[in-house]
């Protein structure tokens, strides 16, 4: 260590402003490897143990990682120093990064996502339509509306009908995905101290990013029937997405909006066991 003047207190200030660093780029390695594990678990849950047909498309992943996750991880690297940043106690030189806490904490996030992204799409009827044989699925109502009048199954209309449905879960499994790793974001600015706390909105780049990629997620979805003027394409066609109506959106930002809410509630325990030590 070089000191410039003989002011000691800058001693202080430039561990201040490692910590800070330091803090900053394991919020975003928490941040980065949560949503890569929740993507894994989700191909592995959906297609290994359930046998569905995959609820995001190897595209959709695509503009997640780079599109989606991109403006709000860069945000995190200049998140303002925590005020209690000189309180922790002095980190080993060979602790891994991330180290065990956070592995432990990235898995919990990455199955809180993966379940809600897993329900959302069995619940829009992604699930239900991959599974058994066409006009014997287990809602009954389906099995009697692609019921002739000789009693025979229209597996043309059923087949069609079930492909729309399809899309519209892909589509709902795509939008909660990403608003996950919107919500998440404001997990990872701190491993242990609330939002409410750190304050909301005082972190600019994060507000920015959070609406700029809410906007962009609803501009795809919404604008679906849009065709892109170079290639051509509907961003429908070329994202495999559809429309989704209002109530469509609200069970998606609620679903999405849980691994904000489970993690605040750890943060809490986590303080109180703190505490009682």
């Amino acid at each position: 260590m070089v000191l410039q003047d003989d002011n000691f207190s800058n001693i202080v200030s430039a561990v201040e402003e490692g910590r800070k660093l330091y803090q900053n780029i394991r919020n975003f390695v928490r941040y980065q490897i949560s949503t890569n594990v929740a993507a894994v678990l989700l191909v592995v849950v959906s297609t290994f143990i359930f046998g569905w047909r995959l609820p995001l498309t190897a595209t959709q992943l695509l503009v997640i990682n780079i599109l989606m996750d991109g403006p709000p991880a860069v945000a995190l690297g200049i998140e303002k120093r925590h005020s209690d940043v000189m309180n922790e106690p002095p980190r080993a030189l060979d602790e891994s990064l991330p180290n065990p806490a956070d592995m432990s904490l990235i898995f919990m996030l990455g199955i809180v996502m993966v379940l809600g992204t897993a329900a959302v799409f069995w619940f829009s009827g992604g699930g239900i339509i991959t599974s058994g044989e066409p006009c014997t699925e287990f809602d009954g109502t389906i099995e009697v509306q692609w019921m002739n009048e000789y009693g025979e199954c229209n597996e043309e209309a059923w087949e069609a009908d079930a492909e729309s449905r399809f899309m519209k879960a892909q589509t709902s499994a795509f939008a909660v995905f990403i608003l996950y790793q919107l919500f998440n974001v404001l997990n990872c600015r701190s491993a242990d101290q609330s939002v409410f706390k750190l304050g909301i909105f005082n972190n600019y780049a994060i507000t920015a990013s959070f609406a700029i990629s809410a906007s962009f997620l609803l501009f795809m979805v919404q604008g679906s029937l849009i065709e892109l003027p170079i290639i051509g394409i509907k961003i429908g066609d070329f994202l495999d997405v559809v429309p989704l109506q209002t109530a469509d959106w609200l069970i998606v930002t609620a679903t999405a909006s849980s691994v904000f809410f489970v993690d605040e509630v750890r943060k809490v325990i986590q303080r109180n066991q703190s505490r009682n030590r």
